[in-house]
């Protein structure tokens, strides 16, 4: 497993400042920050099979596939927090360098164009044929009869 420390270790110090700022400046919302670094270093790590990297990373089928099944979206905190700190993370690893710089900012700019989609999807006050149609959509598949 000597593939899960050298992920992890690369991306923990920055998960680590980013949540240390937070919490030192009191930020209610911190639990929501350290869910989203997790939920985005942990899917890379099992979705590469033992070979985490970024090259493969897909916005749409990570916010609109991975994060449904996982189930767990919007159980720290309001799902705009968790999408706001989805991005700010993922920003900070472009900044360190883990993330090359020209995809990271292509992602990035896919990750802000999708915050809509994004909280409508996840909003279950919202009838259930918006939040398919939303979802067929973005995953590019056709309703079934």
């Amino acid at each position: 497993m000597a593939w899960a420390a050298e992920w992890y270790g690369r991306h923990e110090p920055v998960v680590d400042r980013w949540l240390h700022e937070l919490e030192a400046a009191q930020d209610p919302s911190w639990p929501a920050a350290e869910h989203a670094a997790f939920c985005l270093v942990h899917h890379r790590a099992s979705e590469t099979d033992g070979r985490p990297d970024w090259e493969a990373f897909d916005v749409t089928g990570f916010l609109f596939q991975d994060l449904p099944e996982g189930g767990t979206v919007g159980l720290q905190g309001p799902v705009e927090e968790f999408f706001d700190h989805l991005v700010e993370i993922f920003r900070r690893f472009v900044e360190a360098d883990l993330v090359d710089a020209e995809r990271g900012e292509e992602w990035l700019a896919e990750l802000t164009e999708a915050r809509e989609d994004f909280l409508v999807f996840f909003d279950e006050e919202r009838p259930w044929e918006e939040r398919e149609a939303i979802w067929l959509r973005r995953l590019g598949r056709e309703r079934v009869a």
